[in-house]
Parts: C-alpha cells; structure tokens; sequence
C-alpha cells in the first residue's frame, strides 16, 4: 500500500499591521474613549453661545480669536472631568466596566493622571491668555468637576446640580470673556436645570426605569429659558434675520419634548434609557446654535452652523465609543 503526502496549505497569518493602525488602536480609541469624543461636540458651543449673547446685549464687538481660546479652554475642561472621573472610579469600573480603558490597562492610571493634569494646564493657559475672569471661571469649573467625580456624584441630587451647574458655569467661561449681563442668567439657569435633569436621569440608565414627570424638565427649561430672554434681547433680534436662530431653538424643543413625552410613564429598559441619555445631550447642540445665531452677523451665522455639524459627528462617535 502506498500512501500519497498530504498537501498542507500554509499556515495564514494576519499581515502585521502598519505604525498608524497600531496608534489608532493602542493609543487613539483608547483616549477617545476616556475623554468621551462623541462628548465633545456638545461642550464648546456653551462659551460660544455665552460670549456671544453677553456680546449681543453689551453691544460689544467679536474677535474670532477669542472665541477659538475659550472653545479650546472648554473642550480640554471637559477632558479634564472625564479622565478624572475614570481615575477616580477604577476600582468600582473594574467590576462592572471592566473594558473601560482604565480597568483593561490601555491606559495605566499614572497615564490618565498625567493626561488630565496635562488638560487642566492647557484649559487654564487658554482661560487666563482671555483675561481675568475667564481664569476666575475656569478655576471655578475645575473645582466643580474636582467636587463631582471626588465626592458629590455619589449622592444623586446634590451630584445632579453639580453636574448642572458644571455645564453653567460653561456658558459664563464665554460670557466672562465679555461681560456679565443680566440677560444672560436665563440662559445660565436653563442649561443648568436642563443638565441637572439629564444628570438625574441618567444614575438609572443601568436599570429598568419608569421616568416620571420630571422628564418634561428637558424642554420646559429650554421654553422657559428662552422666553425669560425675550424682554432682555435687542429689537433688531426680532427680524427676518435671526430665522435661523428661530430654526435651532424650535429643533430643540422639539427633540427634547418628543423624548420626554417617549419617556414619561413608561417602562425604560437600560439600552432604551442610554440612547435618549445621549440624544438628551445631542440635543444641546441646536439649543448652542440658536444663541449664537442669534447675534446675527454672517459670521454668527456660519459659527452656527459649523457648531451643527457636531450633531452628525457626535451621532456617528456615539455609536463606537460610549459617552458615558
């Protein structure tokens, strides 16, 4: 009996992957993912709406770069939080978020602590190239998110507010590059109720819920919020040019009022609940728009419409990296 060879294909292997590839997945997705970059989009247009409605109601005039300085400062506030929120909830995310890139060693803690320390410094730097109270500001935000993620967020109503005023504080980080006029506080209280509700919402997004009648909190901050605002604002604001202002604002209250009214009363599974989270916080980017829209110049007009496009940005993002 003879017996013939066996023919074996050779073994396959995956090509080795190329210097950028190994960034991306290494490096990138991991940081992208703690710092929460579908976030993102939703954090500058709060100092851009406050500079320019306090600019609006002093009649002051804009310079585009300081506008770029306080979206930069905001942006790298925000990063400081949530790398300090994953550095300070290590040991419970090792138990139920074990592929948070903390917990998984991506990123080891030391790495985290040095990146946050690294946005703090670039958020101040920015903050007091503004002036003054821009610093003053930021260094209020920075104790606040210090407040949050050390101690507060463990309590849900004082955690809430904090969390609410956090994004607050935010819109006066723009304002304060101007002024402070009284007009402005609708705006303040708005975003800060608006947050604080999402904040409130969002302790239960791991659970079943049934949302109650707070989930109408989301669009009546935003309607009260900008009528409070009418008397303050100038005549010519009123006009055939601030449609688009007009536009924004109405998608706002549109889209949070369908969601609360999705919401309310019913039972809420968790993966239900982390979707309108996130759609909840999209939502803050036409309601950013509308304010700075508001201004009326074509520049004001184009920011507007530059800080629109975070919505397609954001959307895409969250459905690959987590926003919370």
């Amino acid at each position: 009996m003879t017996y013939q060879p066996t023919i074996r294909s050779p073994r396959r292997t995956a090509p080795p992957q190329t210097p950028w590839a190994l960034f991306v997945q290494q490096t990138l997705l991991p940081w992208s993912r703690l710092v929460r970059v579908a976030n993102l989009f939703t954090v500058f247009g709060d100092p851009l709406a406050g500079f320019l409605l306090a600019a609006l109601l002093l009649g002051s005039g804009i310079n585009p770069w300081r506008l770029i300085a306080v979206a930069i400062s905001s942006v790298f506030l925000y990063a400081f939080g949530t790398i300090q929120n994953d550095w300070c909830d290590l040991t419970e995310d090792s138990r139920h978020r074990p592929e948070r890139p903390l917990p998984s060693k991506q990123i080891t803690p030391a790495a985290a602590a040095l990146g946050a320390l690294v946005c703090a410094a670039v958020a101040l730097f920015f903050a007091l190239l503004l002036g003054r109270w821009p610093f003053f500001v930021a260094l209020f935000i920075l104790a606040l998110v210090t407040a949050y993620n050390v101690r507060l967020k463990k309590t849900l109503g004082p955690g809430s507010l904090c969390m609410g005023l956090c994004r607050g504080a935010n819109v006066l980080l723009g304002a304060a590059c101007v002024g402070f006029p009284f007009g402005l506080f609708p705006l303040v209280i708005a975003e800060t109720i608006y947050i604080t509700t999402v904040t409130w919402l969002a302790d239960g997004e791991n659970r079943v819920q049934i949302p109650h009648a707070n989930v109408y909190y989301l669009p009546l901050s935003f309607a009260i919020g900008a009528l409070v605002s009418l008397p303050f604002l100038p005549g010519d604001s009123y006009s055939t040019d601030s449609w688009l202002s007009f536009v924004c604002l109405v998608m706002a209250l549109i889209v949070t009022f369908g969601l609360a009214a999705a919401l309310h009363n019913r039972t809420t599974r968790p993966e239900r609940m982390r979707a309108a989270i996130g759609l909840s916080i999209r939502a803050l980017i036409p309601w950013q728009a509308g304010w700075i829209a508001l201004y009326g110049t074509e520049g004001a007009q184009s920011l507007a419409i530059i800080v629109l496009t975070g919505l397609v940005f954001s959307s895409v993002l969250g459905r690959r990296i987590s926003i919370s």
